[in-house]
Protein backbone atom coordinates (compact mmCIF):
# COMPACT_ATOMS: atom_id res chain seq x y z
CA UNK A 1 0.00 0.00 0.00
CA UNK A 2 1.05 3.56 -0.65
CA UNK A 3 -0.53 6.63 0.93
CA UNK A 4 -1.20 9.57 -1.37
CA UNK A 5 -1.17 12.80 0.64
CA UNK A 6 -0.97 15.47 -2.03
CA UNK A 7 -3.67 16.52 -4.43
CA UNK A 8 -1.37 16.14 -7.41
CA UNK A 9 -0.40 12.58 -6.44
CA UNK A 10 -4.06 11.56 -6.07
CA UNK A 11 -5.09 13.13 -9.38
CA UNK A 12 -2.12 11.57 -11.19
CA UNK A 13 -2.99 8.14 -9.76
CA UNK A 14 -6.67 8.56 -10.70
CA UNK A 15 -5.68 9.50 -14.24
CA UNK A 16 -3.47 6.42 -14.61
CA UNK A 17 -6.23 4.04 -13.47
CA UNK A 18 -9.06 5.99 -15.18
CA UNK A 19 -10.86 6.77 -11.93
CA UNK A 20 -12.91 9.78 -10.85
CA UNK A 21 -14.22 11.00 -7.49
CA UNK A 22 -17.75 10.15 -6.38
CA UNK A 23 -19.90 10.96 -3.38
CA UNK A 24 -21.41 7.95 -1.60
CA UNK A 25 -23.58 7.48 1.48
CA UNK A 26 -20.42 6.87 3.56
CA UNK A 27 -18.49 9.87 2.21
CA UNK A 28 -16.24 10.10 -0.83
CA UNK A 29 -14.59 7.43 -2.92
CA UNK A 30 -13.20 6.72 -6.38
CA UNK A 31 -15.02 4.90 -9.13
CA UNK A 32 -14.49 3.89 -12.72
CA UNK A 33 -16.85 3.88 -15.67
CA UNK A 34 -19.39 1.07 -15.24
CA UNK A 35 -18.38 0.36 -11.64
CA UNK A 36 -20.29 3.13 -9.86
CA UNK A 37 -21.69 2.05 -6.48
CA UNK A 38 -25.45 2.32 -6.08
CA UNK A 39 -26.48 5.79 -4.97
CA UNK A 40 -23.16 7.40 -5.86
CA UNK A 41 -22.84 10.69 -7.66
CA UNK A 42 -19.88 12.14 -9.53
CA UNK A 43 -18.30 15.14 -7.85
CA UNK A 44 -15.52 17.55 -8.71
CA UNK A 45 -12.00 17.49 -7.36
CA UNK A 46 -12.57 20.60 -5.26
CA UNK A 47 -15.47 18.95 -3.42
CA UNK A 48 -13.57 15.67 -3.09
CA UNK A 49 -10.45 17.24 -1.58
CA UNK A 50 -12.54 19.55 0.60
CA UNK A 51 -14.16 16.47 2.17
CA UNK A 52 -10.84 14.61 2.45
CA UNK A 53 -9.17 17.53 4.22
CA UNK A 54 -12.14 18.36 6.47
CA UNK A 55 -12.46 14.76 7.68
CA UNK A 56 -8.67 14.16 7.90
CA UNK A 57 -8.78 11.25 5.48
CA UNK A 58 -5.92 9.45 3.76
CA UNK A 59 -5.98 7.81 0.34
CA UNK A 60 -4.19 4.45 0.37
CA UNK A 61 -3.65 2.70 -2.96
CA UNK A 62 -2.38 -0.81 -3.72
CA UNK A 63 0.09 0.40 -6.32
CA UNK A 64 0.70 3.23 -8.77
CA UNK A 65 -1.11 1.45 -11.62
CA UNK A 66 -3.62 -0.62 -9.61
CA UNK A 67 -7.20 0.51 -8.88
CA UNK A 68 -7.24 -1.16 -5.44
CA UNK A 69 -7.65 1.62 -2.89
CA UNK A 70 -9.03 2.59 0.52
CA UNK A 71 -10.02 5.95 1.89
CA UNK A 72 -9.65 5.92 5.65
CA UNK A 73 -9.00 8.29 8.51
CA UNK A 74 -5.39 9.42 8.78
CA UNK A 75 -5.15 8.08 12.35
CA UNK A 76 -6.33 4.66 11.18
CA UNK A 77 -3.82 4.73 8.33
CA UNK A 78 -0.97 5.41 10.74
CA UNK A 79 -2.15 2.59 13.01
CA UNK A 80 -2.76 -0.03 10.29
CA UNK A 81 -0.21 0.60 7.56
CA UNK A 82 3.55 0.07 7.76
CA UNK A 83 5.82 3.15 7.78
CA UNK A 84 6.98 2.38 4.22
CA UNK A 85 3.46 3.15 2.97
CA UNK A 86 3.90 6.81 3.83
CA UNK A 87 6.93 7.26 1.60
CA UNK A 88 10.38 8.52 2.53
CA UNK A 89 10.95 10.57 5.70
CA UNK A 90 10.29 14.29 5.51
CA UNK A 91 13.98 15.20 5.32
CA UNK A 92 14.49 13.02 2.22
CA UNK A 93 11.44 14.57 0.54
CA UNK A 94 12.76 18.05 1.40
CA UNK A 95 16.19 17.16 -0.01
CA UNK A 96 14.58 15.93 -3.21
CA UNK A 97 12.45 19.06 -3.56
CA UNK A 98 15.35 21.45 -2.93
CA UNK A 99 18.27 19.77 -4.63
CA UNK A 100 17.07 17.31 -7.22
CA UNK A 101 14.40 19.38 -8.91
Amino acid sequence: MLVLWGRRAAIDWAGRVHAYPVSTAEGVDFSRHGQDPAGSKRIGWKTFFGTVEARHLAIAVEGPDDFGHRILRAAEAHAELPPEAFGPPWYRRLWHELVLR
